[in-house]
């Protein structure tokens, strides 16, 4: 009788070759549940995410087949990181740290005239920093902190998703466009931020600004 309820039982396991697994019912469910058919448009962190990136590669020839390379996306999306980092840095009142700053970040913000000074860790997203290097990264930024009396802040620049009122790291996280709306309300956010750059990158002010390429015939 115990035998035949064993088998009825959707919730047991069964021996094979001497391995415990699920039953078939159990199998089966797992196997629809995340064999669903992948999609053909990847998943891109926002529009503005793809507009920064149309901004640094939007004029190679291959950009459109490298973003469905594993390997070249992953060398693109550091490289975006980096040109992100650059760029804020180079904003009015910020410094880039660049590599070997004695704090370990990314760069600052610090105006004199309204007392703001601001140290911060730059990252893409809430999807590129795993627990391990965000606490690493939340443990860099308290400590320089404590000695030089900046306010730390770890930007996720194209971060979407709303910081809960329970993440423990609340006071220290923020978006990119809630940063550049707080500290530099003057840019209009990311999208006056990107808007200025394609502005500036655009093919008709590129031949305003420099009319020497013009072909003279």
């Amino acid at each position: 009788m115990w035998v035949s309820q064993l088998r009825n039982c959707s919730l047991c396991s069964v021996s094979m070759s001497g391995l415990m697994i699920p039953d078939n019912e159990i199998l089966d469910s797992l196997v629809e549940k995340w064999s669903k058919v992948p999609s053909d448009i990847p998943k891109t962190k926002n529009n503005y995410y793809l507009r920064m990136m149309d901004i640094l590669y939007g004029h190679e020839p291959d950009y459109i087949k490298w973003m469905s390379d594993p390997y070249k996306m992953k060398q693109m999306q550091m490289n975006l990181g980096n040109f992100i980092q650059e760029l804020i840095g180079s904003l009015e009142n910020h410094t880039n740290y660049g590599t070997g700053h004695i704090s370990g970040l990314d760069g600052c913000n610090k105006n004199d005239s309204t007392g703001v000074y601001i140290e911060y860790e730059m990252k893409i997203d809430e999807n590129t920093t795993n627990s391990a290097s965000l606490e690493k990264s939340i443990e860099k930024l308290i400590e320089s902190s404590k000695r030089t009396g900046s306010k730390p802040l770890l930007i996720q620049f194209f971060r979407t998703a709303k910081i809960g009122e329970k993440n423990k790291y609340k006071r220290y996280l923020i978006t990119g466009d809630e940063y550049l709306k707080l500290y530099v309300p003057e840019i209009g956010g990311i999208r006056g931020l990107i808007s200025a750059i394609e502005s500036r990158r655009s093919p008709l002010s590129l031949w305003i600004n420099e009319p020497e390429t013009i072909p003279v015939y």
